[in-house]
């Protein structure tokens, strides 16, 4: 790695076997990405370029450093994400040991983890992965993303509803719309 390749006259990649383990220890360690950068000396575009060109290799079925890059960045993170949801999904078991006060006192006594702690890696999941981890959320609109536009109020719609028929009433159900007799008052 650090090789030039492709055009002679271009700087040298930062992509670096040193700078590739530094990286994929952080993202391992649950580092924020952009931390991650920091601690390689590189900017969040330049991982996301790794990252990209390393997607592109792949797809090509190329064997380039930055696919091998990519590879061990994603398995860095779904390592993370296992412990990270091991954790969350035994939260009621011990996580970690006391080593006890200054004279040992208390010693392996188990300890468990703060709420806030498992919230932080219920968030850094849900940031991370939201298409997995996140709350799911489905947005209405109207025509060209506009309001919807309710034509009957409620009480309208509930007078309605109790002069209907039983059978207007499931077919109301059914369908969500009021015989056409009932919407014209």
């Amino acid at each position: 790695m650090g090789k030039r390749t492709g055009n002679p006259t271009g700087r040298p990649t930062k992509l670096t076997k040193e700078a590739e383990d530094e990286m994929v220890r952080a993202v391992e360690a649950g580092m924020p990405f952009v931390i991650a950068c920091d601690l390689v000396g590189v900017c969040r575009k330049t991982l996301n370029n790794w990252r990209t060109k390393g997607q592109e290799d792949i797809d090509e079925g190329k064997v380039t450093d930055a696919a091998r890059f990519l590879r061990r960045f994603r398995r860095a993170r779904a390592i993370q994400v296992r412990e990270d949801l091991e954790v969350l999904n035994s939260s009621k078991d011990p996580v970690w040991t006391d080593t006890g006060d200054e004279d040992g006192r208390g010693a392996g006594r188990p300890m468990f983890l703060p709420e806030s702690a498992l919230s932080a890696r219920k968030f850094k999941l849900a940031s991370r992965f939201p298409e997995l981890f996140g709350k799911n959320r489905t947005e209405l609109s109207g025509p060209n993303g506009g309001p919807i536009q309710i034509d009957q109020d409620l009480a309208r719609a509930k007078r309605f509803f109790e002069l209907m028929t039983d059978e207007e009433r499931a077919e109301a159900i059914e369908t969500g719309k009021l015989p056409p007799t009932l919407g014209e008052e």
